[in-house]
């Protein structure tokens, strides 16, 4: 005799089904993950450095985000096609094709993902193709103000949805 149970729990404030199956051999719980991963932000993340990029994958991923990384420009160019993203992280030195680049061809496509250049150069600052992005910031031990700029922008863009 089989008898099921659907309960519903809160997951980073989405309501999720859970269904319990009982039977005389075992209890089974199911989570249903699309739900979890549909309401979850999707950032691509481009560094070349790999110790910089799984750092930052790592503190944005406490931050309650998806990070799909990428070394290199050619590379974030393929990822963005493959699905959708909320926002990206976009360092300038990349091998293969510069994150200038990669930047303009990203908005070119897909015209309102907001863009964050993260660098260690403020000369890209003066490069006018740069003010393509949605915001400049230079690289720092210290994320607190990445991650402020990627709420700020994120809000905004809920906003103007």
């Amino acid at each position: 005799m089989t008898k099921e149970y659907i309960e519903y729990i809160h997951y980073k404030e989405a309501l999720l089904p859970i269904s319990f199956k009982d039977t005389m051999m075992s209890i089974s719980l199911s989570i249903n993950s699309r739900k979890v991963q549909e309401t979850m932000t999707t950032i691509l993340l481009v560094e070349n450095n790999k110790n910089q990029r799984l750092l930052y994958e790592q503190e944005l991923r406490l931050e309650g985000y998806e990070i799909v990384t990428s070394a290199d420009g050619k590379e974030a160019l393929e990822k963005a096609q493959e699905q959708p993203l909320d926002l990206v992280i976009m360092d300038t030195n990349l091998p293969k094709m510069g994150g200038i680049e990669a930047m303009r061809m990203i908005l070119s496509k897909y015209e309102n993902i907001p863009i964050i250049i993260n660098t260690a150069y403020s000369s890209y600052k003066d490069n006018f193709t740069s003010r393509m992005a949605d915001a400049y910031i230079v690289k720092s031990s210290d994320l607190t103000e990445l991650k402020n700029k990627i709420k700020e922008l994120l809000t905004k863009e809920a906003v103007d949805v």
